[in-house]
């Protein structure tokens, strides 16, 4: 073969597998991205399973306690003679509280290890 060939034969073999590699990713996006009746049943099967909404319960718990000072949310929501629970009752559903089979008296504790505390200064101890 000359050497005009050899280039023309790969020129070929690589547009062809740029070509390959456009339609297979556009027929994925056409079918995942862009299908709504296939977006939604995918996305119905996966917040099906019971393993994803206890990971995405306890993400959004995290993400709500680390965004937002829950215990002075309570605090201004709370009638005036409640509001000194407004810091146990952000305590008793913080991500760090004792849960179930726990040991009880434990103090709720942010995830860099200090003890959470309210506006008021009281700490989350048991």
């Amino acid at each position: 073969m000359t050497r005009g060939r050899r280039i023309a034969v790969a020129g070929v073999l690589v547009l062809a597998t740029v070509v390959l590699l456009v339609a297979v990713l556009s027929t994925w996006v056409k079918r995942q991205a862009l299908d709504t009746k296939n977006w939604t049943n995918t996305s119905a099967q996966i917040l099906e399973s019971k393993n994803v909404q206890a990971a995405l319960g306890a993400y959004l718990v995290n993400q709500l306690f680390t965004n937002v000072d829950v215990a002075g949310q309570l605090q201004q929501t709370l009638p005036s003679q409640f509001q000194a629970l407004a810091g146990p009752a952000a305590c008793a559903r913080s991500p760090t509280a004792p849960r179930h089979g726990s040991s009880p008296g434990r103090a709720c504790r942010t995830p860099g290890g200090s003890r959470t505390r309210t506006r008021t200064g009281s700490s989350c101890e048991s």
